[in-house]
This record gives structure tokens, sequence and C-alpha cells, in this order.
């Protein structure tokens, strides 16, 4: 049985849930959600998933009192690797100042089988919608994934997750952190995740993704936020250290709708 955790929230992301280009952990979004604990999952590079599968062995072991899943951009995915020699990235637990955990990276030489997680190119694109990319890495993904076939992963692993956390009664809420596709790889307006995943299938009304909405129409949107950080940083071009990631203002101005949505004064 899992364990109950009061007063705490879990977070399952990507690098906009990390914390590594601000000045401090405070500085992120997931430290104002009004919580006395936070246990922060975002993991720089996370496919959705490798967050959807961090999301559920937690709470396998552990209820707290929320759980928010940040989707990431598409154009990543892992697979169930084999032994390697190599060095490769494990993942620990640690804590920072007692009430705000996270996870931190080590190498360590590869003696099992491992999940890998990849990135596809910056310029990637789907054999429905664009032009065969030219990198030997862009064309292993295009064999791989294409953008429909990214963008089904995706709501498969929110309709996992949703149905997961609704049979073990897990407050959850579904936040959005990622580019979905380079929008204009689906001749859709507006750029860096300024459309939400469900309301852009809601518009299909043929092609590959038509399949995509009807799995689509089977999640609750009431528990998608609607806005995404990435949204806000396109209207406040306020950056983190590394000039890509939301800075400060923006991290706290998306806990704010975060923090609405779950409405954590009333938990």
């Amino acid at each position: 049985m899992a364990k109950p955790l009061k007063n705490t929230v879990y977070i399952s992301g990507c690098s906009n849930s990390h914390y590594h280009y601000l000045d401090s952990y405070k500085d992120s979004w997931t430290n104002h959600l009004g919580f006395s604990k936070v246990v922060n999952h975002g993991v720089c590079g996370s496919s959705n998933d490798f967050i959807a599968r961090r999301a559920w062995s937690y709470c396998e072991h552990y209820k707290p009192e929320m759980v928010v899943v940040q989707w990431t951009g598409l154009p990543r995915w892992e697979t169930i690797g084999i032994q390697k020699q190599t060095d490769e990235t494990q993942l620990t637990e640690s804590s920072i100042d007692g009430n705000y955990e996270t996870l931190t990276h080590s190498r360590v030489k590869g003696t099992q089988n491992f999940w890998t997680v990849d990135n596809g190119p910056t310029g990637w694109t789907s054999i429905e919608h664009g032009s065969w990319v030219d990198s030997n890495r862009g064309r292993q993904y295009v064999l791989l994934e294409d953008s429909a076939t990214s963008f089904l992963s995706l709501i498969k692993n929110a309709y996992v997750l949703q149905n997961y956390f609704k049979d073990i009664g897990q407050p959850y809420l579904f936040v959005n952190g990622g580019d979905w596709f380079y929008s204009g790889h689906f001749k859709y307006p507006g750029d860096w995740g300024e459309w939400h995943p469900l309301t852009f299938l809601s518009e299909i009304e043929d092609g590959p993704l038509l399949n995509v909405k009807q799995l689509a129409n089977k999640i609750d949107k009431t528990n998608w936020l609607e806005t995404g950080i990435l949204e806000l940083l396109d209207n406040t071009q306020e950056y983190g250290s590394d000039g890509k990631h939301p800075g400060p203002k923006t991290n706290k101005d998306f806990a704010k709708l975060v923090k609405e949505k779950i409405d954590v004064s009333n938990r």
C-alpha cells in the first residue's frame, strides 16, 4: 500500500520543471505551489515516456496530496536497452533544505539493462506533414517516429496516467512544458507551445491524427491546465541563465496558474 504524504506535491517533468538555469531551486515554479514539501523529479531531457514512467513508479510507493505531470516536447523517446560498457547516467534522490527533494545525475559504468532516452533532431519532421531530414540522427528518428506517432505517444501516456491516477484515487494535474512539434510542421498557428494539445486535436477533421483525436476525447480536460509555461515565456521573453529556459518571474507566473488550478488552499 502506498505511503500517504501529507502536504506534499510530486512533480514529474523535464528541464522546465528543474532549476539548473535559475539561481536557486527557490525560483522554480515547483517551489511556489503552497505545499510544505516538494518532491521534484523533473529531469533535463526527459521524454514523455520517461515522465509518465517516473510518475506511476513513484505513486506505486507513495501517495502525495497532489501529482503534477509536466509534459515535454514530442521528439524524444526512450527504449529498454541492452547491457552497455560505457558510462551511463544514473539518477539518485537527494534532499535540499529537508523539504525539497530532487533527482541528481551521476555517471556510472553500465552493467545492467537500462532505459535509454534520446532526442529527435531540432528540425524533426513527419512523413505526412513535412520533408525528410538530412542528418543521420534525423534519419534514425524518422525511421522510428514521425510527428503523428509522437503525438499519439503523448496522448497515450496522458490517457494511461489519467486512468491510473483515478484507479488509485490520486489527485493529479497535467501541465504543458513542451514546444509540441515546432508547430509549423502541422501548419498550425502559433509557436513555442502556444497551443494546447487537446485544443489542437479537437480541430482535426481528417488525416493520421484523426485516430489520436478519438483517444484524446477520452481525456479529462478539467485536469489539464490550458496555459503552458512556454506560452508565458513567449510573452515575457524573460529567460534563465542559459538564455533558453523560463526565468524566475515566468516561473512564478506559471506557479500562480498551477496553484489556482489545483486550488491548494481548499485541497
